[in-house]
């Protein structure tokens, strides 16, 4: 088989990728895609089970885990930039007559903050009505140094693993506009963190590793032709 026999194989070859379009989220469109306060004020919304997208409890499941149980959502609030005893900020704290959930969003930024002002507001209040407390750090990577006071690191990247495993038992009853902006959000953090990429274009890889002779002689031969024609 001559070159050129060779190359048009290679090009068949590859033209029956099916290459994913990684494609660019609202938040990317409004260039905003790693802005913490946008992120924040997303989950908040998503985290009130009483909220229009009628995903119920979807994001309190993948956050705290299966263990948590609350059938309880009437008097539930969720409110960002909760201040504490030292007049420091708690992200989003959501609290109903079970429970109180203090969540330290970390997109991009490092876990400086007061984090036991934070637990002793959050143990403050759950002991106010005798509500179980959790305490959640929600970041793209393990906080360094590694935080106490009784909070738990959630990255991302389980944090989303458990929202698409979780999301079937719950799109029934959703609202289809804000599972779509759901949707897109997780891409979004997808996205963030370099997690889909890589997967997406393993079959290029693989290709482009397999054919490294080939291409390199494609790629020489291209360049030879463009200097003679430009000449």
């Amino acid at each position: 088989m001559n070159d050129l026999q060779d190359f048009k194989k290679l090009v068949a070859d590859f033209s029956k990728i099916k290459i994913k379009e990684r494609g660019l989220t609202f938040l990317e469109i409004a260039k905003t895609p790693n802005l913490e306060i946008v992120w924040t004020n997303i989950l908040a919304f998503y985290l009130n089970p009483n909220n229009e997208h009628q995903l119920s409890d979807l994001l309190l499941k993948s956050i705290l885990g299966e263990d948590f149980v609350s059938t309880n959502f009437n008097n539930i609030s969720v409110n960002t930039e909760h201040r504490t005893q030292k007049n420091n900020r708690i992200d989003i704290l959501v609290s109903n007559d079970n429970f109180i959930l203090g969540i330290e969003n970390k997109v991009d930024a490092l876990s400086y903050n007061d984090f036991k002002d934070y637990s002793e507001t959050i143990d403050n209040l759950a002991n106010l009505r005798n509500r179980t407390p959790y305490k959640i750090i929600l970041s793209k990577y393990p906080p360094n140094p590694k935080i106490e006071f009784g909070f738990k690191n959630v990255l991302y990247g389980d944090f989303v693993k458990n929202l698409k495993n979780n999301l079937g038992n719950y799109t029934y009853h959703a609202d289809s506009k804000y599972l779509l902006f759901l949707l897109d959000f997780i891409k979004n953090i997808e996205n963030s963190l370099n997690t889909q990429n890589m997967n997406d274009k393993l079959e290029v890889v693989n290709f482009f590793h397999d054919n490294v002779l080939q291409i390199n002689r494609l790629m020489k031969e291209h360049y030879v032709l463009h200097d003679e024609l430009v000449d």
